[in-house]
Parts: structure tokens; sequence; C-alpha cells
């Protein structure tokens, strides 16, 4: 099997690494790969390529990988090769660095006005199901009426091939 062939245009966005001299932002890199590699494989291949090893368990790091469009595509053995006129662009940026993680917070309702709009809601349902019982009912037996129907027919051809099956006996 042939190696893959992936080419980068490595831009460095985390704040962490910026005065990391041995980590240049801007430059391509190649990373070759086999072709049957796993995409955890693939990712320790880049970590090594850009010098990243070190940090990979100390800091948080984060690879998002642009094709040569803009659109943001998964880092995985599924890329297909490409040349060093038309890389994909690699940002590596920090955990959070372009918004602010905040802790999400149910707003605190009156327990009172959370019960009576759950029976409010339960009431709608209950009246709702009380005027489709009639049309139910009346659905129900028209299909009940077209099932007997068919049955009958059924029955009733059965029981003309079992007499003219009888009379060639």
């Amino acid at each position: 099997m042939r190696n893959k062939e992936l080419w980068f245009t490595v831009r460095l966005l985390s704040n962490k690494l910026r005065e990391d001299h041995s980590i240049s932002d801007g430059g391509v890199v190649c990373v070759s790969i086999p072709a049957q590699t796993s995409t955890l494989q693939l990712k320790y291949q880049v970590y090594r390529k850009l010098n990243l090893v070190h940090i990979v368990d100390e800091e948080k790091i984060v690879f998002k990988l642009r094709d040569p469009t803009g659109a943001l595509v998964p880092l995985s053995n599924q890329l297909e090769s490409n040349d060093s006129s038309c890389p994909f662009v690699l940002e590596v940026v920090d955990i959070h660095q372009h918004i602010e993680a905040v802790d999400w917070q149910v707003p605190a309702l009156n327990r009172s006005e959370n019960l009576t709009s759950q029976i409010g809601s339960l009431s709608d349902r209950v009246e709702d199901l009380e005027h489709r019982m009639d049309d139910l009912a009346e659905d129900y037996a028209d299909k009940l009426v077209e099932e007997l129907q068919f049955l009958s027919s059924q029955t009733a051809d059965l029981k003309k091939m079992m007499v003219a099956e009888s009379k060639t006996e």
C-alpha cells in the first residue's frame, strides 16, 4: 500500500503556544502516513510533525482542520492525499479560546407556577383526546366493517374452491 501525503498550512492561534519558538506559524508541513493508519495515529503524527508531543497531556489544544474552501473537516484517516499547492489549513487553538464557557442554569420557576403549567397542559391533552374519541369510535367501526366484508369475501372464495375441488375428486 502507498503512503498518503497530507499537506497542511499551520495557523498557530493558541496563546499558550505562541511563545514556543520551535513551532512555526504559517509554514506548510507534510505528514506522510501509511494508507491503513488509524485516526489516532494520524493525530499523533501531526503532533510529532509540529513538535507538540511534549504538551499532548499537559495542555489542552484543539486542531481545527479546514479544506481549501475554508470548510471545517474532521482530522481523520479518511482524508484524501493532497499536494503542497492546495494544502489543508490546520488551526491550532486553545480549548474555549474563541468562546467563553459558561455554566448552564435552569431558570428558577416558582414550584406552584410549574405545577399549574403542567396541570393545564395535561387538561388540554385530555380534552383533545375526549373530542377525538367520538371520531375514533366511528373510524374504528368503519374499519371493522371493512375487515369483516373482506374476510367474508375471502371465506366465500375459499368455499367455492373447496366445492369445486371436491367435485373433481
